[in-house]
């Protein structure tokens, strides 16, 4: 991208965001009532997007020189 930068969150990593989005803005009041079985398909979807979201926005931040690149984080730390 000539003159700005390019996304920082890929494509797939956006739609998984926007899937738990929208649970959560359905189901953030009613707590009580909380459906577990329909969020039971969201479980694979966050465990496939934090480690690809922490991936992107740590290149992000190595391409911008955030973050020395000699240094990768790794996700989850370790226990």
């Amino acid at each position: 991208m000539e003159g700005g930068r390019g996304a920082i969150l890929g494509a797939g990593t956006v739609h998984d965001l926007r899937l738990l989005l929208a649970f959560r803005h359905l189901y953030r009041n009613i707590y009580g009532d909380f459906d577990y079985p329909a969020a039971r398909p969201l479980v694979p979807v966050v465990a496939r997007c934090v480690p690809r979201a922490a991936a992107e926005i740590e290149t992000f931040c190595v391409m911008e020189g955030l973050k020395d690149s000699a240094r990768p984080r790794r996700f989850p730390p370790p226990a």
